[in-house]
């Protein structure tokens, strides 16, 4: 089976926004632990230059120490904003891009081909983690932070997304059998 997919920007937004939702709390953490870093070390001589200022050396300590918190916590946003915005994600956005140029997906045994301007690949279904569907996508995760993202508006129609997506699982459940009786004929040899 196959499909032509030439992903628009918001097709890409929200592709990955499904796919980034699998990373969670943690990847979030990591990123506010970066920003927290940044905002520490920029929070500081921002601070010292505003120390020497006439008018924040007349406010009240009480105020002066709100100042520095407000200071911090704004650098701190404004770094985190910045590091989910402009991540290196964002360098795929680009029309002709890798993510966005025009390219043929097709599902077959073997795995999922992809044939475009700037590639060609085959994943073989022992490299898809998982498959994953809903109203707007059809998504061949092949780490928890990369996926090929299908949009189904794609197909000439939903019954076609539909029939793709239970193509692909059974592709991909039989490899999935194939490699479990292999790796059991394997262990099997391996004992005698």
């Amino acid at each position: 089976m196959l499909v032509r997919v030439e992903l628009s920007e918001e097709d890409l937004k929200l592709g990955l926004r499904r796919v980034y939702a699998q990373l969670g709390r943690k990847s979030l953490l990591i990123i506010y632990m970066i920003a927290v870093a940044i905002g520490i070390a920029v929070d500081k001589p921002l601070l010292a230059l505003l120390q020497k200022q006439a008018f924040y050396k007349s406010m009240p300590a009480g105020m002066q120490e709100f100042v520095a918190i407000a200071l911090f916590v704004a650098i701190v946003l404004l770094v985190f904003r910045f590091l989910l915005r402009y991540s290196p994600q964002r360098q795929y956005y680009r029309p002709e891009g890798i993510l966005r140029s025009s390219r043929e997906i097709r599902i077959d045994r073997d795995g999922v081909h992809q044939d475009g301007k700037h590639s060609t690949s085959l994943t073989r279904w022992g490299g898809i983690m998982k498959i994953q569907e809903d109203k707007d996508f059809i998504l061949f995760y092949v780490d928890p932070a990369a996926a090929y993202i299908i949009p189904k508006h794609f197909f000439a129609s939903p019954e076609d997304a539909a029939a793709f997506a239970a193509q692909a699982r059974d592709f991909w459940n039989a490899a999935k059998q194939a490699e479990t009786v292999t790796g059991s004929n394997d262990s099997a040899a391996g004992a005698a």
